[in-house]
């Protein structure tokens, strides 16, 4: 049995959301994970650290809208802090809001117990109209608001943008912006999925001139901390790797049942449960769902110069438009477009810093 360092997992508490975004890869059903299986999806997580000799578990809370289930996340991040104390073991917590929830007692009771937090949100005013309210109003007022108001209280949220010619336009004015509030900040480009409202198209050249303007805007402002290897969709070119992430091998997905899937936008493909004796070798021996391929053995990819560091991009995407996992990305073209400028804007900080 392999030692595995750290494992991931993403505890989906709540299916609900108060949102309507057209990529969502959600069927929103109204149920909310029960504080048992909360509680009994952190014992496996502590369970199979132990028994994989791992030294970190990251957990990300997240939804549907997990703020709906925001009195489950303070009480099991508490639960977790317990068992990583009594076990020796390092326990970092995220959740993953789309911002329109927060108010400043939940700011302050995220921060006191040292949870970071992730707000989605594609850009300002029209950019951000693929993320409305159910009954289609929009977002974007009450998004800012609040991220406002965590940063009046000195709480710094990370933002993550999903990109695509609805928002590309936007994108070089809204990272300004981020980098004026000293906000980081992720892109990713937006995946379709069965329960997408339309189909999202990424028109390859307008993606590429896109991201490059925004990267421009970036070096004009660089920050002092690296962030390349957040603004190129699954592409890393910080360090050379194998596997895009950890879906098949170290990575857990529960959805409110107490199920475990192998990544978040497959949670209806269950795998294992937290009932389980041992849900990571349950997930090893699937094969059948979602796996991140070894890059060397993928055979479009092997002649490729950035192939360590692009992984050949999320496998999901991949079986979303060819039918198979262990296949180049269909994001192949933007990758190595943007590849160069990603290490220019990284060299470039590192001189200036």
């Amino acid at each position: 049995m392999d030692n595995i360092h750290k494992i991931g997992a993403w505890l989906h508490l709540s299916d609900a959301c108060n949102l309507s975004c057209s990529y969502c890869y959600l069927p929103h059903e109204p149920i909310t994970m029960k504080i048992e299986v909360a509680r009994g999806a952190i014992d496996k997580l502590f369970e199979m650290a132990i028994k994989y000799k791992s030294k970190e578990i990251d957990i990300k809370y997240a939804g549907g809208e997990p703020f709906y289930a925001f009195d489950t996340i303070i009480e099991i991040d508490s639960y977790a802090k317990e068992l990583a104390n009594r076990y020796g073991i390092k326990y970092n917590g995220r959740i993953i809001t789309n911002g329109t929830m927060l108010s400043a007692n939940k700011i302050d009771l995220i921060e006191q117990a040292n949870l970071s937090l992730t707000i989605s949100i594609d850009g300002l005013g029209e950019y951000n109209n693929q993320r409305l309210y159910t009954n289609k109003k929009s977002t974007i007022e009450d998004i800012i608001d609040n991220i406002e108001l965590c940063l009046s209280k000195g709480f710094y949220p990370t933002i993550n943008i999903v990109v695509g010619e609805y928002n590309i336009d936007g994108l070089p004015d809204f990272t300004k912006w981020l980098l004026e509030k000293n906000l980081k900040f992720a892109f990713s480009l937006v995946r379709n999925h069965q329960y997408s409202q339309e189909f999202i198209a990424l028109e390859e050249q307008k993606i590429i001139d896109g991201l490059l303007k925004t990267f421009e805007m970036i070096e004009a402002n660089l920050p002092s901390y690296p962030l390349v290897h957040l603004i190129a969709d699954k592409i890393n070119p910080l360090f050379a790797h194998n596997k895009t992430c950890g879906a098949g091998e170290n990575y857990l997905v529960f959805n409110p049942k107490g199920e475990i899937s192998k990544c978040h936008m497959e949670l209806n493909k269950s795998v294992s449960n937290y009932l389980s004796l041992d849900p990571i070798s349950d997930i090893k021996k699937d094969t059948k769902f979602v796996k991140s391929f070894d890059i060397d053995t993928i055979d479009e990819c092997k002649v490729c110069d950035i192939r360590y560091f692009c992984t050949a991009g999320c496998p999901i995407e991949t079986h979303q438009q060819t039918g198979f996992y262990n296949r180049k990305s269909p994001n192949c073209n933007i990758y190595k477009s943007i590849y160069d400028e990603l290490l220019k804007l990284e060299a470039l900080r590192l001189i200036t810093y």
